[in-house]
């Protein structure tokens, strides 16, 4: 280390300049103030006089540690729920899946084919805006007489906390129960909601498309169906 003169400022940097005498080295004119070592937020100075003087750090809120854990875990009750109503709906079937993202409307689509290689029912689903961000499952069966849109759910209804607005939302669903439809025709399965709000309509919408592309693919199985 350099011998001379120790400046000491305030962000702890020393600057030290050399003295004429060899060897020797002077305390600084001014008052010095070094960094001390505090429990509480801030920053500490130390004059060499032994008085303390505390300068406020900015505060930043923290979450609690468990609140991270506790938000995946709610994500992964959800999930389970979604990929329990898909296993339930093509029980006992061989069951074939999409890639995910399956399309820009819709995240997955499963077919399942019986023993024969039939296919028999075909799900897909896709996250919808409604209070919260829920998730629309639509779930087609293959009959002897056409297609069935056998129901759609809401399994992670659950985000929507407010019952009057969970109430609102269930109420789209009531009509997308065992519906025959023709897939190719102009007409949605389900075609009007009497007394349906903005996003009931646009809900509707969503789950007439997914339950015709189903039966579509039902009908003529893509590539991914038979790997």
């Amino acid at each position: 280390m350099l011998k001379g003169q120790d400046y000491r400022c305030p962000a702890g940097r020393v600057i030290v300049k050399p003295v004429a005498a060899a060897g020797a080295r002077r305390v600084a004119l001014f008052p010095v103030l070094s960094r001390a070592s505090s429990g509480r937020r801030g920053h500490v100075w130390r004059k060499p006089n032994g008085l303390v003087r505390q300068r406020a750090g900015r505060q930043h809120p923290q979450l609690p540690q468990h609140a991270g854990a506790a938000v995946l875990a709610v994500t992964s009750v959800f999930a389970d729920k979604i990929q329990d109503t898909v296993s339930q709906a093509l029980e006992g079937l061989r069951t074939t899946e999409s890639h995910d993202p399956y399309s820009k409307t819709i995240k997955r689509v499963y077919i399942g084919f019986d023993e024969q290689g039939n296919p028999k029912t075909g799900v897909a689903f896709r996250e919808i805006e409604s209070f919260k961000t829920i998730t629309g499952v639509v779930i087609v069966d293959k009959t002897e007489n056409g297609y069935v849109l056998r129901e759609a759910v809401f399994p992670d209804i659950g985000k929507i906390k407010n019952a009057k607005d969970r109430k609102q939302v269930m109420t789209v669903l009531r009509q997308f129960q065992n519906v025959p439809f023709d897939p190719h025709a102009e007409k949605s399965a389900v075609d009007a909601l009497s007394g349906a709000t903005r996003y009931g309509i646009k809900t509707s919408g969503y789950l007439n498309y997914m339950a015709r592309h189903v039966a579509l693919q039902m009908e003529s199985p893509p590539e991914w169906t038979k790997q």
